[in-house]
C-alpha cells in the first residue's frame, strides 16, 4: 500500500467516525494539501489581503521557493 493510499483510508476513517477536525495542520500535512484554504474561504481571503497589502509585488510568492503559499492556496 502507497503513503498517499494508507492516508486516504485513515482519513475516510477519521470523517466517518467524526473524529477529526475541519482544516490541516500544517506541520503535519502533506505538500498535496491546501493548508491555508481548510481555514475556510473568508480566512483565506483575509490571508491573501494581508500578503497583498505588505508583499504588493509578491516577493514572498515567488522567492520563497516552497510552503503553503497564498499563489498555491
Amino acid at each position: 500500500m502507497k503513503v498517499d493510499d494508507l492516508y486516504a483510508e485513515i482519513t475516510k476513517l477519521i470523517h466517518a467516525e467524526e473524529l477529526g477536525l475541519p482544516f490541516w495542520f500544517a506541520n503535519m500535512a502533506g505538500s498535496d494539501q491546501k493548508v491555508l484554504k481548510s481555514r475556510g474561504e473568508s480566512n483565506f481571503q483575509e490571508i491573501a489581503r494581508v500578503a497583498k497589502k505588505y508583499d504588493s509585488k509578491g516577493y514572498m510568492q515567488t522567492l520563497q521557493h516552497d510552503g503553503y503559499l497564498v499563489s498555491k492556496g
